[in-house]
């Protein structure tokens, strides 16, 4: 009987968010509340949702992502929902108009989906385009990044004493796979500066006394990236933000399993169609770390 009047107080909450939360009975309201990659990959799909379902609204929780939501197609709107509660749209939310959806494999249909990663080649985009009943064969929207002026992006070089063209950043960090021991990261700086590139870590929180680190917005990555020219990160939400950059980028991909298949089974930036195989290489991390090492240094030097 307590459960049942928990679940009831629960519902009234849910049905009070509704009323007040201003959503349009006509309109799809996606919410985004994981992160970057999960945004990016929605966003690049969502248009051809729109041909056949109407009109879409991306609801990002975190603001620093709201404008990935715009990076595919300006006509898409964005709003960004602040105090959501994505446990009561789970429990009493439903698939239709006018209402939040969380739009994330582990959220609709009980994760049911998100089980099927890397079985037979299935990827990420390809489970978006389930959930969202999109042709798995539809194309990709291509993203426009906002040209920022020229000084601004050289301002973060000079004041990390970089040199554009032959800087190499490095972005150990990911949310949803696990990290590298830092001394990796420290080694493979060193064997970068020995070979004539200038090594730098991304934001201060991989500072260390050796290298300099690098600060910018989300906004400004692509210009950042293509003016350093090199990029090694682990896979993370960022490799898929950066995935058109001029860059010549090398993606690792710790050698283990998720769900049903290897990690780069499941998120292959190249296998999901993000990124182009001219310049973006995926190492995984089978191998010990001097043959990694080498194998970074002979692509940036082919």
């Amino acid at each position: 009987m307590i459960s049942l009047l928990k679940k009831i107080r629960r519902y009234l909450i849910w049905r009070q968010y509704l009323l007040r939360g201003n959503f349009n009975k006509d309109k799809w309201y996606f919410v985004l509340s994981y992160g970057i990659g999960d945004a990016y990959i929605v966003s690049a799909i969502i248009s051809e949702f729109t041909k056949k379902q109407g009109d879409v609204v991306l609801v990002f929780t975190k603001p620093n992502q709201e404008f990935i939501g715009r990076l595919f197609d300006k006509k898409i709107e964005t709003r960004i929902l602040k105090n959501y509660n994505k446990g009561l749209s789970n429990e009493f939310g439903k698939f239709k108009k006018g209402q939040p959806i969380n739009l994330h494999p582990n959220d609709l249909y009980g994760g049911k989906f998100e089980t099927i990663l890397g079985f037979k080649d299935i990827n990420l985009v390809d489970v978006y385009k389930i959930l969202l009943g999109i042709n798995i064969n539809a194309p990709l929207s291509k993203p426009v990044f906002a040209r920022i002026k020229s000084n601004i992006v050289k301002d973060y070089f000079v004041k990390s004493n970089l040199t554009i063209g032959k800087t190499v950043l490095l972005c150990p960090n990911a949310n949803s796979i696990s990290t590298l021991d830092p001394i990796f990261w420290l080694i493979l700086a060193d064997k970068l500066a020995k070979n004539g590139f200038t090594p730098t870590f991304m934001n201060s929180r991989d500072k260390n006394q050796l290298y300099p680190t690098i600060e910018f917005p989300l906004q400004h990555s692509m210009d950042v990236c293509n003016e350093a020219n090199y990029v090694v990160s682990l896979r993370s939400g960022f490799t898929d933000l950066i995935a058109t950059s001029t860059a010549k980028k090398i993606i690792l991909y710790p050698d283990t399993m998720g769900h049903s298949g290897k990690l780069i089974d499941a998120c292959s930036l190249i296998k999901m169609g993000l990124a182009s195989p001219t310049n973006t290489f995926e190492l995984v991390l089978d191998k010990d770390n001097e043959y990694i090492y080498r194998k970074i240094l002979t692509i940036f030097y082919d």
